[in-house]
């Protein structure tokens, strides 16, 4: 199933953070958060921008670890 994760893509030179903001079930919603978020200089004083990234699984808790080789 086709999830989508609104992302915030900081700038490490300007100290601006990258973080998940929300998952998504479709891409329509998550344009709307992304159009809803404040300005990246007006938060934080510095360059970054918000992104949605389309992703097909989510790992969930011990997944990560339990599945790497």
């Amino acid at each position: 199933m086709t999830k989508y994760i609104v992302l915030l893509i900081g700038c490490i030179e300007c100290g601006v953070p990258s973080y998940p903001i929300a998952v998504t079930e479709t891409k329509e919603q998550a344009e709307i958060i992304v159009n809803q978020q404040e300005s990246t200089w007006e938060l934080y004083g510095g360059d970054g921008y918000y992104d949605i990234w389309e992703v097909s699984h989510i790992p969930k808790g011990n997944e990560l670890l339990t599945n790497s080789s």
